[in-house]
């Protein structure tokens, strides 16, 4: 009977032996069972009982161990080249010149994310703020190419503009959640009711309140609010950020950005803007130029106390377009269904008559006293003018709808014409305190504001009269009404006091 148990080859004989086999043949079942007590002491021998027999046999000790490494060697001192013979400081990496003159707001390693308010009624971080706030940082209007706070309304969910369907063409009309938001445009926390159209050149970031919020800025802000921090003096670093945009129909623009620290405690900054552009797409006639500055000083007497004192001018100089008319049988602009060129413009070049100006002149002081480390108080001061000046060619409806000859069909031009004038004088005062009740911690935010806006409204004239409406080709405008204006309306002024 042959054995079916196999050996592993580890414990077989050498090849030697297995030529011998056929003389041997009488001794293969020894050799077998020489294998099976070999292979059955190998199992016991790896068996946990015969490990902890191992562990606890304390008389068999084991040969010492002896571990050689080699040794590191010990490097050789390097000679210092300062005279005193200690090691030189390590040198600091110095700023980036996008890091000197980064917002003090937003994130420093990722600038789009805007991570606290500008507005000293709002203390806590964004997104612990219970409220819908969108915050645009200077970088994002910078890389965007915003220019005005109107293109940036429309590029922000939950504001539109205001020129259509009843709306005011002067200025930044603007609705926010479906609210006039005309009135509720502050900067740096106060209102501006100037009316005019707002630059963003000196413009840290934009933040647009959404929904009631009279608790941040006061009176009359159901919709929403929105507010303009401006470029603050920066006590740490000198820089100097020069931007150039060139563009498609004649655009040019320069802005730049200045930054000096006089001396410890006293720090200036400047931004100066030229702005001169077509519009794409529109008669050659039309164009938009702007001059302006912003100046500001920080004086830092003590570590306690702070006084800012800022300057803007703004000016523009620019010839209004004040778009087409609708088709009444389709309700689209007659450049789509009516066959007019897209670039008709329906205004009336003739000296004297459609122009666009904004003047601005404002001066604001504020001081900043840490009364001590939880307490803060803040009072600014403002008094400026503001003044829109415009007359431009409105086209209204046409006669399409009753008139079967396309070559008969007109439209009705409007004279919207305003000059505005508006005086402010406000105090502003915030006090901020900031305290512990246990493990609780409090910041309690208390405020006052007086104001006195004085307005002042006139409009164009002929003689006399008002500027009369006339009737025009639909496909080539040429007005030929005397509407060149003489004489404005008497004054209408307004005076709004508020506490």
């Amino acid at each position: 009977m042959r054995s079916s148990v196999r050996v592993p080859a580890s414990l077989r004989f050498p090849s030697t032996a297995v030529a011998q086999e056929g003389s041997r043949r009488g001794q293969s079942r020894a050799d077998v069972n020489a294998a099976k007590l070999v292979t059955a002491a190998c199992l016991l021998a790896a068996s946990p009982t015969t490990l902890a027999l191992a562990q606890s046999a304390s008389k068999t000790s084991l040969p010492p161990l002896s571990v050689e490494a080699n040794k590191a060697k010990k490097k050789t001192a390097t000679p210092q080249s300062s005279p005193a013979g200690n090691a030189a400081p390590a040198a600091v990496a110095e700023p980036t010149p996008e890091q000197k003159s980064a917002s003090p707001y937003v994130d420093s390693v990722a600038p789009y994310k805007v991570d606290e308010s500008g507005s000293a009624k709002i203390t806590e971080p964004l997104a612990d703020t219970p409220k819908t706030i969108t915050a645009v940082s200077k970088e994002v209007l910078e890389d965007k190419a915003v220019t005005s706070v109107r293109e940036l309304a429309r590029q922000t969910p939950g504001v539109v503009l205001g020129f259509a369907e009843g709306g005011n063409a002067f200025g930044d009309s603007l609705y926010i959640r479906g609210f006039n938001a005309r009135g509720d445009i502050f900067v740096d926390g106060m209102r501006d009711p100037g009316n005019a159209s707002r630059e963003t050149f000196a413009v840290e970031q934009v933040e647009v309140y959404k929904g009631p919020s009279g608790t941040i800025s006061g009176r009359g802000v159901t919709g929403g609010a929105i507010n303009l921090i401006t470029k603050k003096p920066n006590e740490a670093f000198n820089f100097t950020d020069v931007s150039t945009t060139f563009g498609t129909d004649k655009t040019v623009r320069t802005t730049v950005d200045l930054n000096q620290v006089i001396s410890s405690g006293l720090a200036v900054r400047g931004n100066v803007l030229f702005h001169d552009s077509h519009v794409a797409g529109r008669d050659d006639d039309v164009q938009d130029q702007r001059w302006c500055g912003f100046l500001a000083a920080t004086i830092r007497p003590t570590d306690a106390f702070k006084f800012t004192l800022d300057y803007y001018r703004f000016r523009t100089d620019g010839v209004p377009d004040f778009g087409v008319p609708f088709d009444p049988r389709t309700r689209l602009p007659v450049t789509e269904t009516a066959g007019v060129p897209r670039d008709t413009w329906y205004g009336d070049a003739r000296p004297g008559r459609d122009f666009m100006k904004n003047e601005a002149d404002i001066v604001t002081g504020t001081a900043e006293w840490k009364v001590t480390d939880g307490v803060k108080l803040t009072n600014k001061t403002r008094v400026g003018r503001t003044t829109v000046d415009y007359l431009a060619s409105s086209p209204e409806g046409t006669n399409i709808a009753t008139e079967l000859n396309p070559s008969l069909w007109t439209t009705n031009i409007h004279n919207a014409n305003r000059l505005q004038e508006t005086d402010l004088l406000a105090n502003q005062t915030d006090l901020t305190v900031k305290f512990n009740t246990g493990a609780w911690r409090h910041t309690l935010v208390a405020g006052l504001e007086l104001s006195r806006e004085e307005v002042t409204q006139r409009s164009y004239q002929r003689n006399g009269v008002n500027l009369l409406n006339q009737d025009v080709d639909l496909d080539n405008p040429q007005p030929v009404a005397p509407n060149i204006p003489n004489n404005r309306t008497a004054p209408i002024n307004r005076q709004i006091d508020t506490a």
